[in-house]
């Protein structure tokens, strides 16, 4: 109220009038931007990109995000980003957490060809029991 007084007092009643506040919010990335890094998320993991996460997170995408194209943003932006693509936090389902974390994944009994072709690449025995 103070400060309406004194604006009052020392501009006149123009100075009351509301004003508009902050800029207009402006997209971060253009839309090539956006549809690659889209595409990007979609079809890779966060791994495959030589990101340090397993899964995709806001961190990991804001990290790709300035990893590819040199634009940092904050986590509630990239959040504003993955809910306008149609992407929103997933918890696992109930079989998924019962699951034996320690049995390796399997296909028709062999080892999951990219976990063996990693192994081989890596120098590591793969042990199945």
């Amino acid at each position: 109220m103070n400060r309406w007084v004194q604006r009052d007092r020392a501009w006149g009643e123009p100075a009351l009038k509301a004003r508009k506040q902050g800029g207009s919010p402006r997209p971060k990335l253009n839309r090539q931007q956006l549809a690659q890094t889209t595409r990007l998320v979609r079809d890779h993991a966060p791994d495959q990109l030589e990101l340090p996460y397993a899964l995709w997170t806001r961190e990991a995408v804001g990290q790709l995000i300035q990893q590819q194209w040199g634009v940092r943003l904050s986590q509630q932006a990239v959040g504003n980003y993955l809910r306008a693509w149609g992407l929103s936090p997933q918890k696992p389902t109930k079989r998924a957490r019962e699951q034996c974390p320690l049995r390796p994944p399997k296909l028709d009994g062999a080892p999951v060809p990219a976990l063996h072709r990693r192994a081989q690449r890596e120098g590591a025995p793969i042990h199945a029991w």
